[in-house]
């Protein structure tokens, strides 16, 4: 063979050296990957597809389904209602994101007149009142609220950042309340859903409000006032005042 064709073959020889070497690395690099909880395989230690064992995820299987305790509507101004729903959250230190849900309000005739959609965050605690504020009905009076979640949620563990409570204040005189509310976590928590609900003597829900702090910082202490435009149907003895932060 000529001094060019050695040549030559060496140059081919080379190079497909070097094509195997640099596809031997990437093959390598892709088979080895460590497994993760973000890539749509069931591999490492999980339960099921990118969920269970060591995932911040849990399995559908694995969570029940949040429950609503009750539905309410509360006249605000004349045709115009604030509705809450009361959701109990029996899966302990767990949350779910942006879970779609619809109200509905009813006439005495069972007829549709009104409703709202939105999203909401089930916080990791017990009870997570979800509330919508100034729906309107025209003349039309509700007598029954419905609501129920559009998605199924998709629960991820987390334990929810530690707020506290003080100098909590009713004046149902001037339909106001107001509390300190503490970030008593370890870091500044963002867009804080803080909801009050007011009861009469049967434990029956007379009133709903919902407010969105738009920032607690660590160790901060702020003040939130509700307020009321119209009287209440019952006396009120207990309020309950619940911060939604999520981790």
């Amino acid at each position: 063979m000529s001094w060019a064709g050695r040549r030559k073959t060496l140059y081919i020889g080379t190079s497909l050296l070097i094509i195997f070497a640099v596809a031997g690395a990437i093959s390598y690099a892709v088979l080895s990957r460590p497994a993760t909880c973000m890539d749509g395989k069931k591999n490492g230690d999980e339960k099921a597809i990118d969920c269970g064992g060591s995932c911040a995820r849990v399995c559908q299987g694995d969570a029940q389904a949040p429950v609503l305790l009750w539905a309410r509507s509360f006249e605000v101004a004349p045709g115009v209602y604030n509705v809450a729903a009361y959701i109990e959250n029996r899966n302990g230190a767990t949350f779910a994101r942006n879970v779609r849900y619809i109200f509905r309000l009813f006439d005495e005739n069972n007829v549709l007149i009104a409703e709202r959609m939105g999203a909401a965050t089930i916080a990791p605690t017990r009870f997570v009142p979800v509330i919508e504020t100034s729906i309107s009905t025209g003349n039309r009076k509700p007598t029954r609220a419905f609501f129920e979640f559009q998605d199924a949620p998709m629960w991820e563990i987390g334990e929810a950042p530690k707020v506290e409570y003080a100098k909590q204040q009713l004046d149902e005189a001037a339909r106001k309340l107001s509390v300190e509310i503490r970030n008593a976590s370890t870091h500044d928590l963002e867009r804080v859903p803080v909801t009050a609900l007011l009861y009469d003597e049967q434990g029956t829900a007379q009133a709903a409000s919902m407010s969105l702090v738009p920032r607690i910082g660590k160790g901060q202490t702020v003040q939130v006032v509700f307020t009321w435009p119209m009287p209440f149907l019952a006396p009120i003895v207990e309020a309950q005042v619940i911060a939604l932060p999520t981790p």
